[in-house]
C-alpha cells in the first residue's frame, strides 16, 4: 500500500475553530451521506480535550462545526471516568449505526468509552467498555464469528516502564461486556521504527486476504518518541491454513508438473519390484515386459499390448492433473 500526503496539509489548524485552543489532532474519520466528516480531538485553553466534528464535502476543505459535539461529562456516572478530558475517537459504522470509542482521562489512568450516534449532531454515551489502563480501540465494522470483535491496546504500568503496548483482539455478544482476549501483534524489537508500542487507528478493512487494518507504531529517539503509520494484514489463520490455502493454490501447477514426472519415473523403476516380488503372477506390467525381451527372441506383439497397457496409469495421472498444467500455463497471463 503505497500513501500519498496532501501536498494542502494540514486540513485543520487550531486557528480554524470558532473560539481559541491549544491545539487539533488524532481525529477520526468518516464518510456520512454526501459529507466527510471528521471527529477531532481538541485541546482548550485549559490542556482539557473534547471531540469536535468538522465537516467537508470533498475531503480536504474542513470547516468544524459552532461548538463541540462531546465534552467530558462533569457530573453524574461518566463524570468519574473522564474527569481529565475525552480524547481520540474511532468511528465505525455497524448497520445504520455509528459508534465512537473514545479515551476517558481521569486519576484513574485512562480508559475506553463508547458512543453512539446516527446523524454526527447527537451522541449517546453507551457505557465504559475496559478497565484502565487501555485505550486505541477500534471496532471491526461486523460480526466475526457470530460475535463483536475490537482491537485494543491494555497496557500495565510497572513503575515508570510501561510493558505493554501490544494490540489485543477480543469479543463481545452486546458490545458492551468483552472477552476471549488474545494478543495479535507486538512492537518489533531492534529499534525499528515501531519498537516502542503500537496501537490500532482505523477500523479494519475487510479483503479477500483478510482484514487490513492501519496501525499507528512509536520509536524513542534522542529527540523524543517518533509516530509512524504502518499496515498489517490479519486473517485469523495459523501458519498452516495459510500454506494450505494460499500458498498450495499457488504451487499446485509445479507441484501437478512434479507429482506427475515421479509418477512416470517410480512406476517405469521395475527394480525393485524384480526385487522384492519372486511370484510372476505378483509382477508389474513393466517388470513383465522385461521379462518379455530376450537375448535373442522376442514377441514384439506381446511387448507393444502391454507397453500400451503400462502407459495406462500415467496417462490417467496426467488427465487427472492437466488442469493444473493449464493453470501454471497461463498464470499471470492478460487478455489484450
Amino acid at each position: 500500500m503505497n500513501m500519498k500526503r496532501y501536498e494542502g496539509n494540514p486540513i485543520l489548524t487550531a486557528g480554524d475553530f470558532p473560539r481559541p485552543v491549544n491545539s487539533v489532532f488524532n481525529a477520526g474519520a468518516i464518510k456520512y451521506g454526501d459529507e466527510y466528516i471528521l471527529l477531532n480531538r481538541v485541546e482548550d485553553l485549559e490542556g482539557v480535550s473534547c471531540l469536535w466534528a468538522a465537516r467537508s464535502q470533498d475531503g480536504l476543505h474542513f470547516t468544524p462545526d459552532p461548538q463541540p459535539a462531546m465534552v467530558r461529562a462533569t457530573e453524574g456516572h461518566y463524570a468519574t471516568y473522564e474527569e481529565y478530558g475525552i480524547e481520540d475517537p474511532r468511528i465505525t459504522r455497524i448497520a445504520d449505526t455509528y459508534y465512537v470509542t473514545y479515551t476517558c482521562y481521569s486519576r484513574y489512568a485512562p480508559c475506553v468509552g463508547l458512543a453512539r450516534t446516527r446523524d454526527f449532531r447527537t451522541f449517546e454515551r453507551m457505557g465504559i467498555i475496559s478497565l484502565p489502563p487501555n485505550k486505541d480501540v477500534v471496532l471491526f465494522p461486523e460480526k466475526v464469528g457470530g460475535r463483536y470483535a475490537r482491537l485494543d491496546r491494555p497496557t500495565t504500568l510497572a513503575g515508570k516502564c510501561d510493558v505493554g503496548g501490544n494490540i489485543w483482539l477480543s469479543y463481545s455478544p452486546d458490545l458492551l461486556h468483552w472477552g476471549d482476549p488474545r494478543p495479535v501483534m507486538q512492537p518489533r524489537k531492534g529499534g525499528r521504527w515501531d519498537s516502542k508500542k503500537i496501537g490500532a487507528d482505523a477500523p479494519p478493512i475487510k479483503t479477500e486476504q483478510g482484514w487490513l487494518e492501519i496501525y499507528h507504531g512509536v520509536r524513542e529517539t534522542g529527540s523524543g518518541v517518533l509516530y509512524r503509520l504502518g499496515v498489517a494484514r490479519m486473517d485469523g489463520c495459523s501458519e498452516f491454513r495459510i500454506w494450505w490455502q494460499i500458498m498450495m493454490p499457488l504451487t499446485m501447477p509445479a507441484i501437478a508438473a512434479v507429482a506427475t514426472l515421479e509418477f512416470t519415473w517410480i512406476f517405469n523403476d521395475y527394480l525393485w519390484a524384480i526385487v522384492l516380488l519372486r511370484s510372476d503372477d505378483l509382477k508389474p506390467v513393466t517388470a513383465g515386459l522385461a521379462a518379455l525381451q530376450g537375448q535373442y527372441v522376442m514377441d514384439w506383439t506381446v511387448i507393444t499390448a502391454g507397453a500400451l497397457l503400462a502407459t495406462i496409469p500415467t496417462v490417467v495421472v496426467f488427465i487427472f492433473l492437466q488442469r493444473y498444467f493449464i493453470e501454471g500455463l497461463t498464470l499471470g497471463a492478460t487478455k489484450g
